[in-house]
């Protein structure tokens, strides 16, 4: 009857422990976009969609946008760079990749980019899209032109020659830091501060380990917020 028992016992745990560490299952790629969280109307998923598939077509980058119901606990950097790797976006010859993901119900968005584009595009970068592209739009309602906007940001940075939709761009377009006539010198200091950011945040994480340890007193706030959101340190990406 024990030994019945310690097996009930073990099982639960088992199932348990099974349960807590269960990750979100990748879905299949069938497009450009995959929109699981009904977060875009039909006509701007498709025109997106077509828009992305001709890129691909014409040997530009392969950018797929990713919005999912919730990450269940999960880092959106985790799951984001385990989608990358399951669909194999910038894996194939001459191939570079772009994964656009959101996560509806958690209010977390997060760009990931395969390795031969992290010099060019970098963090800084990325995260700036978010800062400045996406969560403007998000936090006044409007989700499609907060992905729009990302969407041809990102273009900007890995194919310039390439066109939205004219009917996207004609709907969504608005004045950003991002826009043609821009003084390069301010858009370098514009990413240079979040460069600066990002490394401070680096040598407070240090020194908090420093001060747990036993090697350091003292203590100090190693957060970073602002307009809405913070970045919690999982890459490139931040809630909106």
């Amino acid at each position: 009857m024990i030994g019945q028992f310690q097996t009930v016992i073990a099982i639960a745990a088992l199932l348990a422990t099974s349960i807590s560490t269960a990750e979100i299952a990748v879905p299949r790629l069938k497009g450009a976009v995959m929109d699981l969280a009904d977060m875009l109307s039909d006509p701007v998923q498709k025109k997106l969609a077509q828009s992305l598939e001709t890129l691909t077509e014409e040997g530009g980058t392969k950018i797929v946008i990713l919005t999912i119901p919730s990450l269940d606990g999960e880092l959106a950097s985790d799951y984001s760079s385990r989608v990358l790797d399951d669909w194999q976006l910038g894996l194939e010859p001459g191939k570079r990749g772009v994964l656009l993901l959101l996560a509806r119900d958690d209010r977390r968005v997060s760009i990931e980019v395969d390795s031969d584009l992290r010099g060019e595009f970098s963090e800084a970068v990325r995260d700036r899209i978010i800062v400045e592209q996406i969560r403007p739009w998000f936090q006044k309602g409007d989700i499609e032109g907060g992905i729009v906007a990302a969407t041809r940001t990102i273009l900007q940075t890995t194919d310039p020659q390439f066109v939205l939709d004219e009917g996207l761009i004609g709907r969504f377009e608005r004045q950003s830091d991002y826009k043609e006539g821009d003084h390069p010198l301010v858009v370098v200091g514009l990413i240079l501060v979040l460069a600066l950011i990002r490394i401070q945040r680096q040598r407070q994480r240090r020194l908090r380990y420093l001060q747990e340890s036993g090697y350091w007193g003292g203590s100090f706030d190693a957060g970073f917020s602002g307009g809405g959101g913070g970045f919690n340190g999982d890459g490139a990406s931040a809630d909106w």
